[in-house]
């Protein structure tokens, strides 16, 4: 069926001739626009992009690290610190498209201005269209927010797994299942939805995300609401959710410090720990607990 794809080229209600092509959803496909994109950050520096600076330690010397974009598959992210650098940031960015013939959906294009006061005037557009300002985007299946909670990231995904749930439901009671099947099916359907991200997310109030599980379990097992969840647990050999999320988080920050030294991930994690004067920060502060707890 895939041996011998071929595809051609509409412009201007022609059609070129059919050539060699990679399929629909072929792994090849992220790898060749990220090849054809390959000196958009170079294109961005020579059109005196200002992008975000951060500084972090390396070998007892203060670095500086600016970033200007973020590319994975077909999503791109541009970084500016004020409206006038993002202005320039998005004409150079409109250059770049107009010069290789790149198509931007626009209706899918937002901006988000994490932490703003005062810019609510504030204007930007692409390729002569103005665009969207947001309180929240959601890429790569996590909502980020102006204000920097993840609040609404917690609500999605309970919003995803509720509806999971129940399709779930219907299933399990039509099948008449034993509840150890059942508690491995929400393990292996309900479960990544719920933890989808959480290495990021997982600090603060979790209850969002602990009410699907309890309400599961309650549903199981046919008890009442009032049923102490202490019970819930040890009937089923279950733990609250809230000790999976601080493993997945725990295990993220080890591979992040033990990772490759130049990796963006774990020079942001050093900006973080400098930029965390008065130990504020809560991911930080989670980690750090979490640790502490264990001994």
């Amino acid at each position: 069926m895939y041996q011998d794809i071929k595809s051609s080229v509409k412009y201007k209600n022609k059609i070129s001739a059919t050539f060699p092509c990679v399929r629909q959803g072929e792994n090849l496909s992220p790898l060749l626009f990220a090849l054809y994109l390959n000196d958009l950050e170079a294109f961005l520096l020579d059109h005196d992009c200002k992008g975000v600076q951060t500084e972090y330690y390396g070998n007892e010397l203060l670095n500086y690290l600016k970033i200007f974009v973020l590319l994975y598959a077909d999503d791109t992210v541009l970084f500016a610190d004020n409206v006038k650098n993002m202005n320039i940031m998005l004409n150079a960015f409109g250059e770049y498209c107009t010069l290789w013939k790149l198509n931007v959906n626009i209706n899918k294009t937002k901006l988000v201005i994490f932490g703003s006061r005062g810019q609510s005037n504030a204007t930007f557009s692409l390729l002569n269209r103005d665009l969207e300002i947001c309180d929240s985007y959601n890429y790569l299946g996590v909502v980020f927010s102006k204000g920097c909670s993840f609040a609404q990231a917690q609500q999605r995904i309970k919003n995803q797994a509720s509806k999971a749930l129940h399709l779930l439901y219907s299933r399990i009671h039509n099948l008449n299942l034993p509840i150890d099947c059942q508690l491995k099916l929400f393990d292996h359907t309900i479960l990544p939805i719920l933890l989808y991200g959480c290495e990021i997310w997982g600090f603060g109030d979790l209850s969002p995300i602990e009410t699907i599980h309890n309400q599961f379990l309650r549903n199981i097992l046919k008890v009442k609401k009032s049923t102490p969840l202490y019970m819930l647990y040890g009937e089923t050999g279950r733990y609250p959710l809230s000790i999976y999320i601080k493993h997945r988080m725990v295990s993220f920050w080890i591979k992040m410090i033990s990772g490759k030294v130049g990796k963006y991930l774990l020079l942001l994690y050093k900006s973080l720990l400098i930029n965390d004067v008065n130990h504020t920060n809560k991911w930080l502060i989670t980690i750090k607990n979490t640790l502490t707890d264990c001994g």
